[in-house]
């Protein structure tokens, strides 16, 4: 790359050297280039690491075991071999019954 303090560059008879300009221009639009490539594919990492963590912190916790019912799951018994109190019907019996007004 040239120089600023560099005077202007010019060819033998006089005239300014405007390709070198140019290739200057574009060696640093390059870096730029290749500088942001290299941010996205970090910011891409960095997105995937924070899913991560969060998949991670909302996961449940291995010691809570199944996700039974804490009343069930004290007794040691499964939900599906529990019976209903004999106070309740063991069917809801949906017959209708008349009301006078």
């Amino acid at each position: 790359m040239a120089d600023p303090l560099e005077p202007i560059r010019r060819y033998p008879d006089g005239s300014i050297d405007f390709d070198r300009y140019r290739a200057d221009i574009h060696a640093v639009r390059h870096l730029a280039m290749q500088d942001a490539s290299k941010l996205g594919a970090a910011m891409k990492v960095v997105a995937a690491i924070a899913v991560m963590l969060a998949a991670i912190a909302v996961s449940p916790s291995p010691l809570a075991g199944d996700a039974s019912c804490h009343v069930c799951g004290a007794s040691g018994r499964p939900a599906a071999s529990l019976t209903l109190p004999s106070s309740l019907p063991a069917r809801y019996d949906a017959t209708v019954v008349p009301q006078l007004y």
